[in-house]
């Protein structure tokens, strides 16, 4: 984040939308439809009730995963071997594309709470790969392929007209691609529910 105040107001809208989510889940009411002054009110009143519990727990949930992200760092510098420099590159790089400016609001909100493991997830993948680097090389080929089925996926999903089922198993596929990653490199940690490159196949098959 470009400074600290920057995390606090995308941790404060993460928390927010959490807030209101719960509200129109519970309401049956749709947000972008909330016109009435006093279905308004009534979110108001429930937002100064809930949120600066949410906003410490989410703020609890981001430092749990900025120190998870420098786990991942220093894993990475302690390494030099060439023989790991593509397993290095590939970690850094995924790492940044779960902690970057305006992550907090750009993760779901059921998947932020994740995010610590998975990041964890990816220096526990450096510490093996170091005494076996082709079965570092093997276990990521099925990420490759779990994420060249995603990609697929999205496009064909590209040329159809928009749909709120297929964008749902769209996005479901590509937090179960990094629930994939925890279960190959750091089975350890557990996964939040069962997942195989088959289940992610069958997922994708459906868009």
């Amino acid at each position: 984040y470009r400074s600290t105040e920057a995390l606090v107001v995308d941790i404060q809208l993460a928390a927010a939308r959490t807030v209101a989510g719960r509200w129109a889940t519970a309401s049956g009411r749709r947000l972008d439809e909330v016109r009435e002054r006093a279905v308004f009110e009534e979110l108001v009143a429930l937002m100064r009730q809930e949120l600066e519990d949410e906003v410490l727990r989410v703020a609890r949930t981001t430092a749990a995963a900025l120190s998870a992200q420098r786990e991942v760092e220093r894993a990475v510098a302690e390494h030099t071997s060439l023989a790991l420099l593509s397993t290095l590159q590939e970690v850094r790089e995924h790492a940044a594309a779960l902690v970057f400016d305006g992550f907090v609001t750009a993760t779901p909100a059921d998947q932020l709470t994740h995010l610590p493991r998975f990041l964890r997830a990816l220096a526990l993948r450096v510490d093996k790969a170091r005494s076996s680097p082709s079965r570092d090389a093997a276990l990521s080929y099925q990420v490759s392929q779990a994420e060249e089925m995603l990609a697929a996926a999205r496009a064909r999903a590209g040329a159809l007209p928009p749909d709120a089922g297929r964008e749902a198993a769209l996005v479901e596929a590509r937090w179960l691609i990094e629930e994939l990653r925890v279960s190959l490199f750091a089975q350890t940690l557990g996964t939040s529910r069962k997942v195989s490159l088959q289940r992610i196949g069958k997922l994708l098959a459906k868009v």
